[in-house]
């Protein structure tokens, strides 16, 4: 099953859109946070293995409002 997720933010308080081994509070990790809490996706499994794609800004303190 494919499903396809539109989301605008506000980037001032994160530190980009996609996440990075040495960056926190990223917009993307937020957006895995809440999906893992509510069991929409494995909270035990990599997010490699949800064949995630995304496409937006990554820079810090960037919005993005669709």
């Amino acid at each position: 099953m494919f499903i396809a997720f539109k989301f605008a933010y506000l980037g001032h308080n994160y530190k980009g859109l996609v996440t990075q081994p040495d960056t926190e509070e990223t917009v993307e990790g937020k957006i895995f946070e809440a999906l893992r809490k509510v069991r929409f996706i494995d909270p035990e499994a990599p997010l490699w293995k949800c064949l995630w794609n995304r496409c937006g800004r990554t820079d810090k303190g960037v919005s993005a409002l669709g």
